[in-house]
This record gives C-alpha cells, structure tokens and sequence, in this order.
C-alpha cells in the first residue's frame, strides 16, 4: 500500500529520525553494555553473591534491550538497504514495518517496563521494611499493565487487523494507556523510594550545599528517577496527534521510545550498583546509611534490630532512627 502523500521534509524528518534513533540505540547499548558488566562483577563477588533475583532480573532485563536492539538494527537494514531506491520508497518502508517486528518489538518493550517496575517494587518493598501495604497500589498498577500488554500483543498479532483501520487505531490508543499505567506504577514506586529515602538522611539536608547536592543526587539514583521522566516523555509523545500532515509526534515517539527503552533498563541497574556499592563503604558515611535500605533481608541478626543514623558535618550523630520489629537490610 502506498504511503500517503506527505511533503518532502515532513517525509525527511521520519527518515532522519528512523536511522538516527538506531544510532543513537546502539550507542546506549555500549553504555549499557559497560553499566551491566559492572553491576554483575559487583554482584559476582562475595559478599553480595546470594541476591539472586536482582542479578536475575537486570541480566534478562539486558538480554531483552539486545534483542530489541539487534532487530531494529536489521529492520533500518532493510528499509535503507533493501528497499532504499529512492526517497519515496525508503518512507513507506518505514512507515509499513512488518508485523514481526512490530509484535517483537512490543514484546520487548513491554518486558523491559515490566522488570524494570518489578525491581522497582522489589526496591521499594525491602527499603519499606517488607510492607505489603506500601506496595500495594504499585503490585495492582503492576498487574493491570500485564493484562493490558496481554490485550496488546493479541491484538498485534491478529493476522486479520488493518493496519489502517478501526482496530489499529484502537491498539494504538490501548498503547498509549499501557504507557500512562507504567508511568504511575514508575512514578509512585520512585516517590515512595525517594520519601523513604529522604527521612532516614533528612537531619544531613540541614548542613552545606555540598551536602545537600550529595542526598538530592543520592535520591535520584536509588529511585531510578531517570527512567520516570523517560517513561513520561514517551508516554506525552504518544497521545500528540498528527495534525496538518505533519509527522512530528511520529519523530517524537522514535526519540523518546529509544530513551524509553534505554532507561527502563539502565536507570534501575544504576540503582542496584549504588545500593551494593556503598554498602561496601565505610559504615559511618551517610551513603552508606542511606544505603544500608537494601534490596533483601539479613537473616542472621539476633536482635532484629535496626539502626539508621545520619552524621552532620562536624562529624556528630544528628539523627538516629531505630526500628524494632524488622529484620536488619544487608547489602546488596
């Protein structure tokens, strides 16, 4: 079916930002590649080699970004190379992607966001003391997501949908509120890890800017507030309608899908490297209370009793919370 008549630099545009949206994946899967390795080195060795379901999740979680990035890699081959005889072609190439690619891209998206916002919850499970009822909202956000991606990619894969018609237009308005589901599953998994984390260092935010920058930093990280704004942008993207013949959402959703993708998976693995990092530090470093709210329960403390404790600048304890009653967090 030919692509319908659009002008040459709106035409453009889609082109560029197809092939410059594959470049700038393979790029972040270097820097993903870097961020992964470290993170299973670190959760290699011996002290934190037991947290089986962290390093589970975030190396499926790379395996998936892989293969999503190796298929868009060979579908930009084929629409550049393969059908690449003219302006004209290499446009309509693009716009009618093959149902494969489009089921297993889907299929790829929806397992990144999906672990991504499980080890989100796992996080916020175990820096909450194991509380079912702070997580949830989170586990029911969660599972209305898998339902609707079920819908999704059943309807995707129907041979008999129209690419053009009601039924599309129907998956893409479901797409857009499976992203809307992720982005507040996201978002009130990284507010209630940033709360948490902000009342056991909130005495330290008194002292100096230095200090200050440290714990807005140290929020941002252990919350994986990158993938919260990466998951409201794509979804915004998403819901902008073409107007006028114009396909600037189009080239939006291929910028910010790649982001999307990219943080879904590094954001948390950053989170488990600072979290496992600095429980390796010197334990009367604020860091190292901060992150002493780990991903999995220490067993093996007698009197189940934790202390979290912030130093000010002059080096005297400002803060000490206790909590009897829960177990004490080990790293990880």
């Amino acid at each position: 079916m030919p692509a319908p008549p659009y002008p040459i630099p709106a035409q453009e545009d889609v082109i560029r930002g197809n092939l410059n949206s594959t470049l700038l994946s393979v790029l972040f899967l270097g820097i993903y590649s870097v961020i992964y390795f470290s993170s299973f080195c670190i959760y290699s060795s011996k002290r934190v080699s037991r947290h089986g379901i962290v390093v589970g999740t975030i190396s499926l979680s790379y395996a998936v970004y892989v293969v999503a990035i190796a298929c868009e890699w060979y579908q930009i081959q084929q629409t550049v190379v393969n059908q690449g005889d003219t302006r004209d072609t290499i446009f309509t190439a693009t716009l009618e992607t093959p149902r494969w690619y489009l089921l297993l891209s889907d299929i790829c998206k929806m397992l990144m966001g999906g672990l991504a916002d499980g080890l989100l919850i796992w996080r916020c499970y175990n820096v909450w003391n194991h509380s079912i009822r702070v997580i949830l909202l989170p586990l029911l956000l969660l599972l209305a997501e898998i339902a609707v991606d079920l819908y999704v990619l059943k309807g995707v894969s129907d041979a008999n949908l129209n690419a053009s018609g009601s039924g599309a237009r129907a998956l893409d308005r479901l797409g857009a509120v499976l992203l809307f589901l992720t982005l507040a599953t996201t978002l009130l998994t990284t507010l209630l890890i940033s709360y948490r984390v902000y009342m056991v260092c909130r005495d330290s935010l008194k002292c100096g800017s230095a200090t200050r920058f440290s714990q807005i930093i140290e929020l941002l990280v252990q919350s994986a507030a990158l993938y919260s704004v990466a998951t409201l942008a794509y979804a915004i993207a998403s819901v902008i309608p073409s107007r006028n013949q114009s396909l600037g959402p189009l080239v939006g959703i291929q910028y910010t899908s790649s982001f999307y993708l990219f943080s879904a998976g590094v954001a948390p693995t950053i989170m488990s490297i600072r979290v496992a990092f600095m429980a390796d530090k010197n334990q009367g470093s604020l860091a190292s209370h901060v992150s002493a709210l780990q991903f999995e329960a220490h067993e093996d403390d007698p009197s189940n009793f934790t202390t979290f404790s912030s130093t000010n600048s002059s080096g005297t304890t400002a803060e000490n919370i206790n909590t009897r009653g829960t177990h004490k967090l080990k790293p990880g």
